[in-house]
């Protein structure tokens, strides 16, 4: 379980570091535009969704529990 939530917080940190970066430099400020925010937590959920897919499809007899 590790292993695949390091991988994919790996991916979604560099992806949303380039995506702050590059909407800096368009002119959009991340940090004071609220849609930004929504579309940051909506890029989150995406890579937790699919974390989670792959865990499910690697280790089908093992049971995720919540505080996982």
């Amino acid at each position: 379980m590790v292993k695949i939530a390091l991988k994919y917080a790996a991916i979604c940190g560099l992806f949303l570091i380039i995506i702050f970066h590059v909407s800096d430099y368009f002119g959009i400020h991340p940090l004071i535009n609220i849609a930004h925010l929504f579309f940051d937590l909506s890029i989150l959920g995406l890579f937790v969704f699919f974390g989670l897919k792959e865990f499910k499809s690697e280790q089908p007899d093992s049971v995720f529990h919540f505080w996982q």
